[in-house]
């Protein structure tokens, strides 16, 4: 890694995943051209274990938080203490598996592109994990290679100018864990920039145990969504979006005897939509029409 002035910070929020975040750091540095400088950014989202040690050896800038912030609040932290003109967002039980990635991205962003979104694979069948493409899954190929906009990111590993973070703002902390991605891929497109999949850029997520107890993210998924679409989905897109997300989660909670989780998630998503209904500001329909030529998350 080099000393000059970073061109490129590489962001990793960390929790109790040493071994996996070490592997992470050390694909990064494997796969950079070497013409690009660039920095390595951990966030230690308050582990018990040593993760200075981890970034001491394998060259990291180490960035305690304290807390647990979640996965919002750690990459906000983590964007505070980055100096490149451009992010790169990766999780910690992620690697990266393409060469001069760093050069790659550089020239994807161009024009108004603000976020960047990669090739995501399972790490061990190299296949895509349900849920993770940037696009609808529905009559397309499982596994796209071609390079074109899109309507949404996801977290796992991702790159963004930082010039987005300072117009916009960072993530929205109170989501803590889950739907952050998509508030943020609509504020995005609501202030004009596009999102462009990148498939030349790939990256293997092992996809670890999460960093919350299996019940307790059907709390902040049903809680989350409503949040969003009070905020986001203008009429009718956001009654179907919720009837949709809220039956699915309650089945799935039901099966993993979650469902007292799943009822205080509703129960605050409600509260949050009473509170705030009177100062919506769904997005405009020119957003609305990016997201439909480019198959965006609105009814489900």
């Amino acid at each position: 890694m080099t000393l000059e002035i970073p061109e490129m910070s590489v962001v990793i929020v960390s929790y109790n995943r040493l071994q996996d975040l070490e592997e992470c750091i050390q694909s990064i540095h494997s796969h950079v051209s070497g013409r690009v400088p660039y920095e390595v950014v951990v966030v230690d989202n308050a582990s018990s274990g040593d993760c200075r040690v981890i970034c001491e050896l394998n060259g990291a800038v180490y960035v305690p938080s304290g807390t647990n912030l979640g996965v919002s609040g750690g990459r906000n932290l983590g964007v505070e203490y980055s100096r490149g003109k451009v992010l790169l967002f990766i999780d910690d039980d992620a690697l990266i598996e393409t060469d001069c990635f760093d050069e790659i991205i550089i020239n994807s962003l161009i024009g108004n592109i603000g976020i960047l979104a990669f090739r995501i694979l399972n790490a061990k069948t190299r296949l895509p994990h349900p849920g993770e493409l940037p696009f609808s899954q529905l009559g397309k190929a499982q596994d796209e290679k071609e390079a074109r906009l899109v309507s949404y990111f996801v977290g796992a590993g991702f790159a963004a100018r930082k010039e987005v973070f300072r117009r916009i703002g960072g993530f929205r902390e109170e989501f803590f864990y889950g739907v952050e991605e998509l508030e943020y891929a609509f504020r995005i497109l609501r202030h004009g920039w596009t999102i462009a999949y990148q498939p030349n850029i790939m990256i293997l997520h092992k996809k670890s145990n999460i960093r919350i107890t299996k019940k307790t993210q059907y709390y902040y998924l049903v809680r989350n969504r409503f949040m969003l679409a009070c905020d986001s989905l203008p009429f009718p897109y956001y009654l179907v979006h919720l009837a949709i997300w809220s039956a699915v989660l309650g089945i799935l909670a039901a099966r993993d005897f979650a469902l007292q989780h799943w009822f205080q998630g509703l129960r605050d998503g409600i509260s949050y939509w009473i509170a705030h209904r009177d100062k919506r500001q769904p997005v405009s329909q020119e957003v609305i029409r990016y997201l439909r030529r480019h198959k965006g998350r609105l009814w489900f």
